[in-house]
């Protein structure tokens, strides 16, 4: 869409702004900025190109009341987990951005104030083939100030508004007109919804659904302010929720979604591709990925080189802790200007957190460095890590397989015992899956140093368990949790035995409170707690730098990309 298109949809068809002669004193006045991209697709190639025009108000990083103004956005996690269940359900999955979407709801001022935008001066250069969309006073002159009337793009509240309509649209009753779906309570940008003979219609359909047929029938959406993710039951029943939803949608927006679907779908720049035959769906984040690549060439210095010749074997090398030395002559503060480890780590990491859990241990060390320590060995473990991701893009993919058994939720918890040579303080991590499927991870530093390797364990397992009982709550509400409790396996029996005895020795007195509290989720019922040997345990990859046999071995149970191992 060209400026003058763009220009004509924010004048005409969505009248966004009030023109107005001068604005109050003291009031919030932004510039308009064109913003003019080039878009890629997932896989990284170049798809089209985009003009918006957007109002520079988020150029103020530090808002003072930030929490009431941003959009909830969706956790990568409860993405993967949806994916993990429409594989083993075979849905139809699809994504829906839609077009133009913020233009569709009103700027609120009495919640947000009013916000001001001074209009570009060139406009009328740009426009002097379109009279008639040249933005004019009453009075004839031209204006130069506009009063915001709907959520504009660039407006720090105009995210949370749309999301506050399409959350308002997606949750209205099926007799109101809206499509019926429930809101998550443990992620507020998930909604759900079990088949039911709604209002009648058929959409097309002719066969009538049976009341078993009912019962196993649902709806899953993903919403990433205006990005979806949908995923129906491939069933009668479900194909009409999936036509209802797609119907309602349009006639709501007003406007043609762009959807990519099938068994190659693009979401959140992942490359999601299924193949039902194999039972297999593999993610990748190409696009990322060239992204990163551009980004290290272009440092004019040798820093950003490859370090080595051929393929790197390892995220973090495991026989030197040189990324933990002191500044010193040796090993000097780089200035950003020479190396941004912080732009290069933040979209690594953002990669990791998406489709490489193997590399989460060497992410998280790399991070408490990158911002307050930028010395010569950050930078060569920062860039150590990039050039890793980069080398292994297909060698190592996150993939999932469909369960022949019934799957249900586990998890694998790990801590190592002061292995942080500073602090003297021990890093943890867990996996959570989904049958065998893993689409949770997390690799951590603990917040307290622990007294002994059972200690350490035991915070670990404390927030291994906080965080699967944030999932799990999540899947008694949509109606995909098995009967009984969720295993949770540990290597360490000490911890076993600790949590199982009520008693508490003098030595873990101050672990009393998380001890009561893991037996309490015990008692409950909520959880198992098992012991798993400690070669079996997945989650070793995230709580230390590995050697190449290990890392290769733990690496491919945990991605589960066979045919690459």
């Amino acid at each position: 869409m060209c400026i003058r298109d763009r220009w004509e949809r924010l004048h005409k068809d969505f009248p966004t702004m009030e023109l107005v002669d001068r604005y109050p004193q003291g009031a919030d006045v932004v510039p308009l900025l064109w913003v003019l991209t080039q878009k890629y697709s997932a896989t990284g190639q170049a798809s089209r190109k985009k003009c918006r025009i957007v109002a520079a108000q988020t150029r103020d990083k530090f808002p003072r009341n930030k929490e009431d103004l941003y959009s909830p956005t969706v956790n990568s996690e409860f993405v993967r987990l949806i994916l993990a269940i429409s594989l083993e359900c075979d849905c139809s999955i699809s994504t829906f951005d839609v077009a133009g979407g913020f233009l569709t709801a009103e700027y609120d001022d009495a919640e947000f104030g009013p916000l001001y935008v001074k209009i570009p001066s060139n406009l009328e250069e740009v426009l002097k083939d379109r009279q008639d969309l040249i933005p004019r006073l009453q009075n004839g002159r031209i204006a130069k100030y506009a009063k915001v009337k709907r959520s504009l793009y660039g407006a720090r509240a105009s995210p949370l508004i749309f999301f506050r309509k399409y959350r308002d649209f997606i949750i209205k009753p099926e007799n109101e007109g809206g499509p019926g779906f429930t809101q998550s309570k443990i992620d507020p940008c998930c909604f759900y919804k079990r088949g039911n003979c709604g209002d009648g219609s058929t959409y097309g359909i002719t066969e009538e659904p049976s009341i078993e047929n009912m019962k196993n029938s649902f709806g899953l959406v993903s919403a990433h302010v205006d990005d979806a993710l949908l995923s129906f039951s491939n069933d009668q029943e479900g194909r009409r929720m999936r036509k209802d939803f797609e119907m309602k949608l349009f006639n709501e927006f007003n406007a043609s979604p762009e959807e990519s679907s099938g068994d190659k779908i693009e979401y959140l720049s992942m490359l999601v591709q299924i193949d039902r035959e194999r039972g297999s769906m593999t993610f990748r984040v190409p696009k990322l990925l060239r992204k990163l690549k551009q980004m290290l060439e272009e440092i004019k210095n040798c820093r950003g080189a490859h370090p080595k010749g051929g393929k790197l074997k390892y995220p973090m090398n495991p026989y030197n802790q040189d990324i933990f030395e002191e500044t010193s002559e040796s090993n000097p503060i780089v200035p950003y200007t020479e190396y941004d480890s912080r732009s290069v780590l933040g979209l690594a990491a953002y990669i990791v957190l998406h489709t490489r859990p193997d590399c989460a241990y060497s992410t998280a060390v790399c991070a408490r460095f990158s911002g307050c320590r930028n010395t010569e060995n950050v930078v060569k473990a920062i860039n150590h890590l990039a050039w890793y991701l980069i080398d292994t893009e297909e060698d190592h993919v996150l993939t999932f397989w469909k369960s022949e058994s019934s799957s249900g939720l586990n998890a694998f918890s790990d801590a190592s015992f002061a292995n942080c040579p500073i602090t003297r303080k021990s890093h943890y991590g867990y996996f959570l899956r989904y049958g065998e499927n893993i689409f949770g991870w997390r690799s951590k530093l603990q917040s307290i140093p622990a007294l002994s390797s059972r200690d350490s364990e035991l915070i670990a397992s404390v927030e291994c368990i906080k965080h699967l009982l944030g999932v799990r709550f999540f899947l008694c509400e949509t109606g995909f949790l098995h009967d009984g409790p969720t295993p949770v396996r540990i290597d360490n029996k000490a911890s076993l035995e600790g949590i199982r005895n009520d008693k508490i020795s003098k030595s873990s007195m101050y672990m009393g409170y998380r001890l009561a509290w893991v037996r309490h989720q015990l008692e409950d019922g909520l959880i198992d707690l098992s012991h798993v040997a400690s070669e079996e345990n997945l989650s070793d990859i995230l709580t230390k730098a590995l050697k190449c046999d290990l890392l290769k071995e733990l690496r491919t149970k945990v991605l589960r990309n066979y045919e690459f191992s």
